[in-house]
């Protein structure tokens, strides 16, 4: 994987589109350390009914999951409803017996099992399930981005042109934004990440790159988004439906959170599935405009925050992808057999097989790549660039920084840094990390 530069704690209110987090684990971990630590007993630790009507919806999540059928998904809910009841009375019992003051714990039980009863009454039929659902998700829009003709069998046995609309499903960034900033840990989380005045660079976010496009956004709050793109085969990828399946898949996450957060798989977000062949077809761009329109209004209006009392700004500050999306998002040929298949340099693929030195000339800049998206408005694609793209649009010019060569490095701890800053000049591509002398080591 390539980088170009450029949770959930409570929840009744939890997102089906997104799969569960660590936001709220962490905090509920961090809650009970403190307990520990200031020698309370653990009694006095409540679990509120929002942290269990979260980790029930990823309970309900996995279960539906499975590919069985609904009564038995029906019985494991039932099952689990009565082994959760008979260990909380099990619980409740021994602390009466070990302990004289037990009014607080009891209090606590019994709300407790009040609250997994009126969560598992949500369980009690599938029209429940499929309300409870519903009402917890944020829902997806499909958007027609073309039409084509399908053959289709009429009665007599005879095909006929069918129109059928070219579509693809988004799930609105706005929407799910506004619905993690009210969660009191995510928005813990970012006001912490914020403060860091460090010297030393512990994210992106500490990077010139990214206090440069603070400043032209010139807001109080501003979250960093980073876009992840890559295509998938959902049948067989040797058989024979290869192709007609395959998906493009953009999903993303917050730089500007503690990066053990980030790291973890389930907070990253989707947002859009796609066909590939309409993407090809239609190009990405008509898949991109819906998600560009929606950051640009996240960089000029914001979204208000209910648990903040302000707006919350933000825009994309780097995205992901192997080298074939890297290509396909900003705009350029996708076949590394073109003439001019790189996006970094303008040498020849003959080139490339007999060069063994670095020639700064022959490195792509921002003028030039103008001058080639100009041309291909004509149809000259002669110079790798089929089209610009709507990423241009946005405040940091994403697909405008093609020269930046970012790599991953270790620092002294031996974990890895994120995209590398420009101030570095890329010595880590030739230098042990050891010996970089560009930034400050953390000892």
């Amino acid at each position: 994987m390539e980088l170009s530069n450029i949770e959930t704690d409570d929840s009744s209110d939890l997102d089906i589109n997104q799969p569960s987090t660590s936001f709220n684990e962490a905090c509920i971990n961090e809650s009970i350390e403190d307990c520990e630590s200031d020698g309370k007993k653990l009694e006095n630790y409540e679990i509120d009914s929002e942290n269990i009507s979260y980790h029930f919806s990823n309970f309900m999540y996995t279960i539906l999951s499975l590919p069985i059928s609904l009564s038995d998904k029906q019985c494991i809910f039932t099952s689990s409803s009565e082994f959760l009841q008979s260990i909380l009375e099990l619980t409740e019992s021994e602390i009466i017996k070990s302990q004289s003051n037990t009014s607080d714990a009891s209090k606590i039980i019994n709300r407790n099992k009040t609250l997994l009863q009126t969560e598992f009454r949500n369980c009690s039929s599938i029209y429940k399930i499929t309300k409870h659902l519903q009402y917890n998700m944020i829902k997806p829009k499909q958007i027609v981005i073309g039409h084509r003709n399908e053959q289709k069998l009429n009665k007599d046995g005879k095909y006929y042109q069918h129109v059928v609309p070219s579509t693809f499903v988004y799930v609105p960034i706005l929407e799910t934004l506004k619905h993690l900033l009210n969660k009191n840990s995510i928005l813990k989380s970012y006001l912490e990440s914020a403060k860091n005045n460090s010297e030393y660079l512990y994210g992106i976010s500490d990077g010139c790159y990214a206090k440069g496009i603070y400043e032209l956004m010139a807001k109080k709050y501003v979250i960093e988004i980073q876009i992840y793109f890559d295509e998938f085969e959902t049948t067989n990828p040797i058989g024979s439906k290869t192709g007609i399946h395959k998906m493009g898949a953009f999903y993303f996450t917050l730089t500007n959170v503690p990066q053990y957060l980030n790291s973890n798989l389930n907070n990253i977000f989707l947002l859009a599935l796609a066909y590939t062949a309409d993407i090809k077809q239609y190009n990405v761009n008509s898949v991109l405009k819906p998600i560009i329109d929606d950051i640009k209004i996240l960089e000029k209006d914001g979204i208000f925050i209910d648990v903040l009392s302000d707006k919350v700004y933000g825009t994309i500050f780097s995205l992901s992808h192997d080298n074939l999306g890297a290509n396909l998002l900003h705009g350029m040929v996708e076949s590394f057999s073109a003439t001019y298949f790189c996006r970094v340099c303008m040498m020849t693929k003959a080139e490339t097989q007999t060069s063994t030195l670095e020639n700064p000339n022959m490195l792509r800049n921002n003028d030039l790549y103008k001058l080639h998206c100009n041309e291909s408005v004509d149809g000259n694609t002669s110079y790798g660039i089929k089209r610009s793209i709507v990423l241009d649009d946005l405040i940091p010019k994403t697909a405008l920084n093609t020269t930046l060569n970012f790599t991953t490095i270790l620092n002294n701890t031996r974990t890895l840094m994120p995209p590398e800053d420009p101030n570095f000049q890329n010595p880590s591509n030739i230098e042990p990390y050891s010996q970089l002398t560009e930034f400050t080591l953390d000892n």
